[in-house]
């Protein structure tokens, strides 16, 4: 049976999934060195431990020697009022976890040659209406955002000193950074989601992992 593509919720523009390994729910696979199994069953009571003291309805873990799966679990429930308990292949939603994973995007496309970092922000062709579109928000995002300021570019955006004087200070600012697909988008003319597929996830053989569908169901995060 062909396993469906894993998939999962964009926090804004960018937000992807890396999905837990696949393997059987519970079940522990070869260890590599002696005690293996026995120290990821003790950080497991451990975690689990933490979960509920933390009140987490549900995660999910696995442990790892080089790339050999030693133990992979799921803890609590996925869906609470459903009772759906977590797997080692339930999907969940990073959020903004996925921020490095546009970066390495970025990173890809600068060493072909597509992407410069240094070009003005408003030199690509979206930015202009980006820039209207958040003027008003105001707020600890947009309040001081460098719209403005000609010097402002994709670095500045990705390492979050667009805010203020450009380039000056770190600021986070996730709204901000969630626009930084669309310059990779057009210097290419593809989706960023195939991008991402392309450059990132194909070639890390992650291949149940993916942007999700806006329109299915929110997933445990």
């Amino acid at each position: 049976m062909t396993p469906t593509p894993r998939l999962v919720a964009p926090a804004l523009a960018l937000a992807l999934c890396v999905a837990c390994a696949r393997s059987r729910p519970n079940a522990p696979v070869r260890a590599t060195a002696p005690g293996d199994r026995e120290t990821a069953e003790a950080l497991f009571s451990r975690l689990d431990s933490l979960r509920r003291a933390q009140r987490i309805p549900g995660l999910a873990a696995v442990v790892l020697r080089d790339t050999t799966v030693i133990l992979a679990r799921g803890f609590g429930f996925a869906d609470v009022e459903r009772q759906v308990a977590v797997t080692p292949d339930t999907p969940f939603d990073i959020a903004s976890v996925a921020k490095p994973i546009s970066a390495v995007v970025a990173l890809r496309l600068v060493e072909d040659g597509l992407l410069d970092l240094d070009r003005p922000m408003r030199r690509y062709r979206d930015f202009v209406d980006f820039c209207s579109a958040t003027r008003g928000e105001g707020g600890i995002f947009f309040g001081d955002y460098a719209c403005e300021d000609d010097r402002l570019t994709l670095r500045h955006v990705l390492s979050m000193t667009a805010n203020g004087a450009a380039g000056t200070r770190f600021w986070y600012n996730p709204p901000s950074y969630s626009w930084a697909s669309r310059p990779m988008a057009e210097v290419t003319g593809r989706a960023f989601s195939a991008l991402v597929d392309s450059l990132v996830f194909r070639p890390a053989g992650m291949r149940h992992s993916a942007r999700r569908n806006r329109r299915l169901p929110s997933l445990p995060r």
